[in-house]
């Protein structure tokens, strides 16, 4: 039960700081490599795992190279997946580069 409620308090702040983020209306090269990478995975890791077309994939990503800031349908994704504990969480906000 315990796990359940950490998970879920992960999940939650993981989905308020990209909110926050995407309402601030920042650019891309503004954010720490850990949110560039989350944001572009969130646009790409579907279709390049579906197999998409290489045209498609590059048009869309020439558009992406504008800066788009935005998770998509993912902003209540964790960026691991399995079991959450201490450790993962610390390594993960540590690559967020946030200051306690």
């Amino acid at each position: 039960m315990m796990y359940n409620a950490v998970e879920d308090a992960v999940r939650h702040g993981f989905a308020a700081i990209r909110r926050e983020i995407e309402a601030s209306r920042c650019a891309y090269a503004e954010l720490a490599a850990f949110w560039q990478e989350e944001i572009v995975r969130a646009h790409f890791e579907r279709k390049l795992r579906q197999g998409s077309s290489n045209d498609m994939i590059l048009r869309e990503f020439a558009q992406f190279t504008l800066g788009m800031v935005g998770w998509k349908d993912r902003a209540e994704r964790l960026p691991f997946v399995g079991n959450v504990d201490n450790r993962r969480i610390l390594r993960v906000a540590d690559r967020m580069s946030l200051g306690w």
